[in-house]
């Protein structure tokens, strides 16, 4: 037992150091080349402010100061430990490095442990962790995309499809692990858990083909555990759609960039290219994955039930990828939001993962090497070449960024984060009432009885604060984005708000000198939610502390 701990804790330190050598490539010098500026600027942004989230979505020291929701439509809870470390370190760049060593290592370890779950197999699960980790697709969505919120997901694969396959074998106690890991993800990432949902369709149909489940028993209590699973999510993970179907159902909002997913469907030759890819911008497979492919075609035919199961689902994500699928007919539909049907090879990578470290212990076994200290080793060098000649490339290439006109230079810094976070402005979750008006709110154009005017503004995190002398009775269309919860103070006097024209928040005026103050808050429908889903937490934590 000692020594199974001991090799353990040995482990846990190996994954540590790599997720601080994984942070340091993806930022040498302590700096971060922007290749993507507009992606890492939106989730830097995010960080910094999450300053005043326990009291208010809207921080308007940040987004143009307009009140913009992001923080109410992009789920901020497992991000909210990058604030965290730059309130310790005192900037912003430093807190996000931090969190990206600690998301690397939350995977290691997540891996880890869940496939040593499933497969009873500590070599196995060793060598899963590493490739599915130090993959080549995960290493793209971070060093290229900055994808944080896609790549923090991922942390809770292993346990989403751990826990789905124990509930599929029978061992039905696993629904409340995958409640809680399927939350994690919606909270995470809710474009994610979209696929993954999709995910859990081919075993069941595959199921129906397997002798052992061919009853109305095990169907119907299948079908029990999976309602009661389904309920649980939408309890813990209320506090955050709730809030935001409030808001699309008081104005709706304008949705992140729709792209046409047939042109940026990868095409069957794209991805055979992608097989023995190295540049990380070609969003592949890549080499170690395209060795996985080669070996799972020839190899699952005669492997076990649930090895096929594996297979099937990765060759299916690899599917779900490319053109191959008539994405034209899903255009002008929920698919849309996808942006990139690409997206499904971040599934089809922890797929082909899971069955690479398969074969990799049945070839360790043939061997019959006593060494498996030897082997992992093997394994985790060829997993750092790719990583470290893949992020090499990456900062060799040419670029004439920034494309930002109050970038200095091409580089994220801790002396210039601050300023950029302040100036960096997109217009994702503007009311769909403002497209034409977007540049005068912007630019802090309020409207009183028709015509544009500009006041003097003050703000704070929580706090829109300006003045307006009025020469009789009139409503005052300030720039900022109407929700529920915000409030309106004039002359200390809490008023009445209402939607303007252009989706945003009306106030009556007083004749003569007005003192305004908007203040952000939760609405009571918020703060309703997330007391719901704490108490959804706290039972789910139960269930896992009764059953584990």
């Amino acid at each position: 037992m000692f020594l199974k701990n001991y090799k353990k804790t040995i482990l846990c330190i190996i994954f540590l150091i790599f997720s601080i050598i994984y942070t340091f490539l993806f930022s040498p010098h302590g700096s971060i080349k922007m290749i993507e500026s507009y992606d890492i600027l939106f989730h830097l942004g995010r960080i910094a402010s999450l300053q005043n989230i326990f009291t208010s979505p809207v921080n308007f020291n940040y987004w143009s100061h307009i009140g913009n929701l992001t923080n109410l439509f992009y789920p901020w809870l497992t991000i909210y430990p990058a604030f965290i470390f730059s309130k310790i370190v005192g900037n912003t760049l430093i807190g996000f490095l931090m969190f990206l060593t600690l998301v690397t290592w939350l995977t290691f370890m997540s891996s880890y442990y869940f496939m040593l779950k499933f497969s009873r197999s500590e070599l196995q699960a060793a060598l899963f962790s590493v490739i599915y980790t130090l993959s080549f697709f995960r290493m793209a969505n971070v060093f290229c995309r900055t994808g944080v919120a896609e790549y923090t997901a991922y942390i809770f694969m292993p346990m989403v499809f751990c826990a789905y396959a124990g509930i599929l074998c029978k061992n039905y106690h696993w629904w409340s692990v995958l409640a809680l890991g399927y939350s994690l993800i919606v909270l995470t990432h809710p474009l994610t858990a979209f696929m993954t949902g999709i995910m859990f369709v081919p075993p069941l149909i595959l199921l129906l083909l397997h002798k052992d489940t061919r009853s109305w028993s095990y169907w119907l209590r299948l079908i029990k555990t999976g309602i009661k699973t389904i309920m649980l999510v939408a309890i813990i993970t209320c506090g955050y759609w709730l809030p935001v179907e409030e808001q699309n159902y008081n104005i709706p909002m304008r949705r992140p960039l729709t792209l046409v997913l047939s042109q940026t469907a990868k095409t069957p030759l794209q991805i055979i290219q992608g097989l023995v890819q190295s540049q990380l911008w070609s969003y592949s497979l890549g080499i170690i994955m395209g060795v996985a492919l080669l070996a799972l075609l020839v190899f699952v035919w005669k492997d076990s039930f649930v090895y096929q199961i594996v297979a099937i689902e990765a060759i299916v994500a690899i599917i779900l990828s490319t053109n191959l699928i008539p994405w034209q007919y899903l255009q002008n539909t929920f698919f849309n939001y996808l942006q990139f049907p690409w997206r499904f090879l971040n599934l089809a990578t922890f797929f082909l993962a899971i069955y690479l470290s398969h074969l990799l212990v049945i070839i360790y076994k043939w061997s019959q090497s006593k060494s498996q200290i030897l082997f992992l080793s093997a394994i985790i060098v060829i997993c750092s070449v790719q990583v470290v000649g893949s992020a090499t490339s990456v900062y060799q290439r040419t670029t004439n960024i920034p494309i930002l006109p109050y970038a200095q230079s091409d580089s994220l810094t801790s002396a210039n984060i601050e300023h950029l976070n302040r100036n960096f402005t997109q217009r994702d979750y503007y009311p769909l009432a403002s497209n034409a008006d977007a540049d005068s709110l912007e630019q802090h154009q309020s409207i009183i009885n028709g015509k544009m005017v500009k006041l003097p503004i003050k703000t704070t995190t929580n706090t829109y604060q300006t003045h307006y002398y009025s020469r009789k009775r009139a409503t005052l269309d300030l720039p900022v984005i109407y929700y529920p919860g915000i409030k309106a103070v004039v002359n200390r006097n809490l008023v009445t708000k209402q939607v303007s024209s252009r989706g945003t928040i009306a106030i009556p005026v007083h004749k003569g000198a007005n003192q305004i103050i908007l203040q952000g808050s939760y609405s009571e429908l918020a703060q309703i939610s997330f007391i719901i889903s704490i108490l959804g937490i706290l039972v789910t934590g139960s269930l896992i502390f009764k059953y584990w």
